[in-house]
């Protein structure tokens, strides 16, 4: 859908999107490393995927397990 979507257009969207198909996202195999302080260091599994910049770097209290 290009532009504006309708509000028909809108609802007609599943309400549980393909996170690939819908979103466009490609989801990656992570790996968490705790660092001095209070961050996390998140790294691609795929040592290739850190020269494209994929890696994050979050604060601890911004972090959680999904179990929780």
């Amino acid at each position: 859908m290009g532009g504006s979507t309708s509000r028909q257009d809108w609802e007609e969207l599943p309400s549980d999107p393909d996170l690939r198909e819908d979103l466009g996202y490609e989801l990656l195999d992570l790996e968490a490393y705790e660092t001095d302080g209070d961050r996390i260091l998140f790294l691609p599994k795929d040592e290739d995927m850190i020269r494209n910049e994929a890696f994050i770097v979050a604060q601890e209290e911004d972090v959680c397990s999904l179990g929780e």
